[in-house]
This record gives C-alpha cells, structure tokens and sequence, in this order.
C-alpha cells in the first residue's frame, strides 16, 4: 500500500521546482509560488526555491566573505519560522545576511507578520534603504581605437574600469572604527551625561551615518553601518524617552 505525500513535502517541493525551472521561471517566480501553494513564510519559501536545505543555507550565510555570522542548521529553521513559537527574531545583519544569499532584496524575506513585529528602528532602516535608490554604475567610456580594434582588448578595458568603481568606498576600515568608538562613547555618556546634549550629538553622527549608508560600499561595510544607525536610532529613542 502506497501513500500520497502530504503537500509540500520534499517531494513536492522538488517536483514544483523542477516544473518550472524547466518552464524558465526566476527563482523569484518559484518562490511566491511556493509561499502561495505550500503556505510557507517568505525566507523558507526562498530556501526552497534555490532547493537548499537547512544545513546548506547555513554554512552560505557563515562562510560569505567577510561574514561574521555563525549559522547552523538549527537557526536558520528559527529564522525562518519568525514571529511564530519556538524561533528565534534574525537581526537587521542576519535579514541582510539572508537576502544576500538568496540573490533578493530584505524586503523580499519580509511579510506582514514580521513588520508587526520588528523593532521600529530596523523597519525604519530598511525604508530608509528601499527609498535610496542605487548609485548607477558609472558608463563605461569608449577605448579610443584600440589596436586593430580588438574586441578582447575593448572588453578587458571596460571590465577593469567595472571592477575599480566596485572596489571604490566612501567609507575605510579607520572611519568604521571611529564610528563604533563614538557610537560607544555616547553611550557611556548616556548614563551621567547631559541628555539634551547628548541627542543633538547622536542625532548629527546618525545623520551621518545615513550619509555614508547612501554611498557606496562593499556589503559588509554597508552591514557594519546599518548596525550603527540603528544603535545610534535606539540612543536617540531612549533619550527621546528621557525627555519625555
């Protein structure tokens, strides 16, 4: 006696999955497809999607470069069952972490349940980022009559001039640090500080925290500033609070 899988079972999943990829359908495609079908949460949809299992999604979110996220396979099914019993809240690195990994943006793994009940600084910064748009990527200029003009050498030009503006920053390892260490300067000062003075300084450094989160960066730089912002946010809240 046989029996019918239940649906969404692995089964299921790799049959849908196959359909239709083999129809051409995105990866984007196949993962509302599976939310729809098999009523998933956004971020294990996308995991089925790209047919990866706990583990595997795991050890692509800790072994990114630059990464300092240790994930296991037991986090990642907390993550992803988030805000429902027995999870575990990602933070605003481990959403960024995710959606990379995925190929998709932060707002890609998000759904309604989880906007209830995120803390109002990361809904914030995730608005503030999906509202900036992206720095076009700079045209690339014609090679003034290449040799012969040989393609290849037109080619290796331009992909050169690419591969300078990606690894062009507007902000340096030293002026991360500077930033943390005034981040934790002003929280040290919280304590016994004077608050009014104390919120017109937070408030200036956020701003500029948010300048440089509108420029361009590598990923993990970008990470490290949006920690910064929504400490620098949560200063200010509890400040705001002080205040009344």
């Amino acid at each position: 006696m046989t029996t019918t899988p239940r649906p969404g079972s692995k089964r299921d999943r790799d049959a849908l999955r196959h359909e239709m990829t083999t129809a051409g359908c995105t990866v984007v495609e196949i993962a509302v497809e599976m939310r729809v079908r098999f009523r998933m949460r956004p971020r294990e949809a996308w995991r089925h999607a790209h047919g990866w299992t706990l583990q595997e999604t795991a050890e692509r979110i800790s072994n990114r470069p630059g990464q300092v996220i240790a994930a296991d396979a037991s986090l990642v099914s907390k993550w992803e069952k988030w805000p429902g019993p027995s999870a575990r809240r990602p933070t605003l690195s481990v959403l960024v972490a995710m959606a990379a990994v995925f190929g998709c943006a932060v707002e890609d793994i998000l759904d309604l349940d989880d906007y209830r009940v995120l803390p109002e600084n990361d809904v914030r910064v995730l608005r503030h980022q999906a509202q900036t748009p992206s720095p076009p990527i700079p045209r690339m200029l014609p090679v003034a009559e290449p040799p012969e003009r040989d393609d290849v050498l037109v080619a290796a030009s331009e992909s050169a001039a690419w591969a300078q503006w990606v690894e062009s920053t507007n902000v340096g390892d030293i002026a991360l640090e500077q930033i943390f260490a005034d981040v934790q300067g002003l929280a040290g000062e919280y304590l016994t500080g004077d608050a009014v003075e104390l919120f017109g300084r937070a408030r200036r450094l956020r701003d500029r925290v948010f300048g440089l989160i509108e420029g361009h960066q590598p990923p993990q730089r970008s990470i490290d500033l949006y920690v910064s912002a929504g400490y620098l946010c949560g200063l200010l809240a509890w400040i705001s609070s002080d205040l009344g």
